[in-house]
């Protein structure tokens, strides 16, 4: 070997050595950079002519491992959707309280119950019931204030999901060109080192937020698909559309001019697609309106369990006029009640003035609303009126000084749909609401159901995850009867996922079909109005729990503003005129509400139980899943840390074995030194030779 070939083998040794304590020194410096993987400066034996020629050195290599990287993105998406959920049911708790604590939605009910128990054995309960209508206006409130605070965090979660798009966009966008940029310096042999960290970074960012597939290419780039299948980065990028009324968020490719893009055809509707994207729109879609939807139950069964008895008595002395609500009901309506009702006139001291006994089932099947009028008017002679208007029946006492009475027959109570005829009408009701009718309808199949023109009901089958199974839009195009909109729903593409029929009392059921048993029926717009009396499909179909009336729920104004108007006395139906009807002193009703609160009610859809029952079950559920949503939130963070802990123990920087290899390579550099010294004095005495 020449002195040529072993001075120049030294200087590649020199180089090599130089160019590992710059990887070094880069790797100590970046220690704690975010994202960072260490480098190493690869060496290979330079060969010339069959001969080793000394040390090649190449761009510093990146060490890290995809399959580790790949772990962290995956657990990455699971660990923020996990943790959004828990925030979110930790707030949900703090709204709803906890059983047997002294304030929240528990305390509230029990209030009413305690309230109820107060009145009884009282010669003049007013104070008690006073305390009682408020305690009732109380427990409204509470869940009022839930349900509006539930609404706000709606709108905040509609809010993020817009900003979360905005970010996924924005980290794609960062992707594509890092992937241009990394593909072109990796074609020519540039170090593309610091912008593949920057990939990592933006990547598992993007992870966090949609649940990725990260797949690596030849050429250095990535492929980006989301766990529902969604590509959203190849070779060209694909940006998320904002939100559309339904929910669904459109994936668009864009095309080669900056701001042209087209429609992919794939779309995210449902948590399916991971990460806090997916988390949020598991709240939006199922976890948010399944509590509402609780909350209104709860609302309906205690306001119709209420009003049961309200309804049953009267106020001493009776008012001149007892109002409904909206029942959504024509005077040409069915009005299908069997059993019978009294109606009477009573003066001011409680004596009877006059009465009249309508048997409601024997006025006939086909007996419209308007004959059941007519009857009480024939029977009342003048003495009161029986009206309808818009689907609001009224019954006027003749003279302003006397009141009116409605009672259903002890042993042959009139009936429609489960409730008298005073409750079905809403006459004599404590809790009252301007959007509901707080009772069953009781359509059957023949009845009309009375849409307009243009009224149409936005449907949707939705699974557990929120993912839309199908959609369709109501319109009673195929007949004007309400078995023709069973018809139609049952021949719709709802259909494919359960069976739509009608029950006893009017609502409308779905029965999901074998394999789909957690499909649920979501009403996402409603513009009808039953012949123009305000009452809603969504409203008396039953499928919809939030068009319940809770948000303008009220005691009625009369009962809040005075005590003495809260019906509690029983009207004696055997009186004879100018005998005694009602007495000031009967307060039987109070008893009767303390026996209604422990009454089974049952919830539609929901099972039986009281009102108490319901709500600390509610409770209960509340809290048991923000314990699970907690725990798992956990687990997941404890996955993920294990991965980046796997992750960056294999390409992290570790100072101490960096050191070491500096020492190492300071030996390399000083051998390599030292050779050349030795070459260099060897040529020195073969010049001196030469002299």
């Amino acid at each position: 070997m020449s002195l040529n070939h072993i001075l120049n083998g030294a200087l590649t040794g020199l180089s090599a050595a130089q160019a590992g304590l710059r990887s070094v020194s880069n790797n100590i410096t970046n220690a704690q950079t975010p994202g960072y993987a260490r480098q190493r400066a690869v060496q290979t034996s330079a060969v010339t002519a069959g001969r080793t020629t000394g040390v090649s050195i190449s761009e510093p290599s990146r060490i890290a491992d995809r399959y580790l990287a790949g772990a962290v993105y995956s657990r990455g998406g699971e660990a923020q959707r996990n943790a959004l959920l828990a925030s979110y049911h930790d707030r949900v708790q703090s709204m709803f309280g906890k059983p047997g604590a002294q304030s929240g939605l528990p305390a509230q009910i029990n209030a009413v119950t305690s309230a109820a128990a107060k009145m009884t054995g009282m010669s003049d309960p007013t104070e008690a019931v006073a305390g009682f209508t408020q305690s009732v206006d109380g427990a409204m409130a509470a869940l009022r204030t839930i349900d509006g605070e539930l609404a706000v965090m709606a709108e905040e979660t509609r809010s993020t999901i817009d900003a979360s798009i905005v970010r996924v966009n924005a980290l794609v966008r960062q992707v594509h060109d890092l992937n241009e940029e990394i593909a072109l310096r990796t074609s020519t042999g540039g170090n593309a080192n610091g912008l593949l960290d920057q990939r990592q970074i933006a990547v598992e960012e993007l992870s966090g937020l949609v649940q990725l597939k990260v797949i690596d290419q030849s050429d250095g780039r990535v492929t980006l698909e989301t766990a529902t299948g969604a590509v959203l980065l190849d070779r060209r990028m694909r940006l998320l559309d904002s939100a559309d009324a339904s929910g669904a968020i459109a994936v668009r490719l864009m095309t080669g001019d900056a701001n042209g893009s087209v429609a992919t055809g794939d779309k995210i509707v449902s948590a399916a697609v991971g990460g806090k994207l997916g988390g949020l729109i598991e709240a939006r879609d199922s976890v948010l309106p399944g509590l509402s939807d609780e909350l209104n139950t709860l609302f309906t069964g205690m306001a119709i369990s209420l009003n049961a008895v309200s309804n049953a008595g009267s106020a001493v002395p009776p008012p001149a006029v007892l109002q409904g609500r909206p029942s959504g009901l024509r005077t040409t309506d069915r009005l299908g009640f069997t059993g019978a009702t009294t109606f009477a006139v009573v003066a001011s001291d409680g004596k009877l003035i006059r009465k009249t006994r309508v048997d409601l089932g024997g006025l006939g099947a086909g007996a419209t609303v308007q004959d059941g009028l007519d009857a009480i008017n024939a029977g009342l002679a003048g003495a009161a009126t029986a009206t309808m208007s818009d689907g609001v029946l009224s019954l006027t006492a003749a003279n302003a000084a006397q009141g009116v009475v409605v009672a259903d027959d002890a042993g042959n109570r009139s009936d429609r749909a489960g409730v008298g005829f005073s409750q079905f009408f809403g006459l004599n009701d404590l809790i009252r609401s301007g959007t509901a009718p707080l009772a069953p309808t009781g359509f059957n199949v023949t009845d009309p159901h009375g849409f307009g023109p243009g009224e149409s009901v936005g449907m949707e089958v939705r699974d557990t995850a929120g993912r839309v199974l199908a959609r369709h839009a109501l319109t009673g195009a195929g007949g004007p009867t309400t078995g023709a909109l069973l018809a139609e729903l049952n021949a719709s593409p709802l259909a494919a996922h359960g069976a739509f029929a009608l029950d006893r009392q009017g609502h409308v059921t779905f029965s999901p079909a074998a394999g789909a048993s957690a499909a649920k029926v979501t009403i996402v717009a409603d513009s009808t109005d039953r012949f123009g009396t305000g009452l809603r499909f969504s409203e008396w179909s039953g499928l919809s729990a939030q068009a319940g009336g809770l948000a303008d729920s009220r005691i009625a104004a009369a009962m809040a503003a005075t005590p003495s108007r809260v019906p509690l006395a029983r009207f004696d139906a055997a009186a004879l005129v100018g005998a005694k009807a009602l007495s000031a002193g009967d307060t039987r009703g109070t008893t009767a509400f303390v026996s209604q609160l422990s009454t089974v009610v049952d919830f539609t859809g929901r099972g039986a139980s009281t009102i108490a029952a319901f709500a600390n079950r509610l409770i209960g559920d509340v809290g048991a899943s923000a314990a699970g949503a907690s725990t798992a939130s956990q687990a997941a963070k404890a996955r993920l840390s294990d991965s980046v802990v796997r992750r960056d123990s294999f390409a992290g920087v570790n100072t101490d074995e960096e050191l070491a290899l500096m020492v190492a390579l300071k030996g390399s550099y000083n051998a390599s030194a030292r050779v050349v010294s030795v070459t260099a004095q060897m040529y020195d005495t073969l010049i001196n030779m030469i002299d």
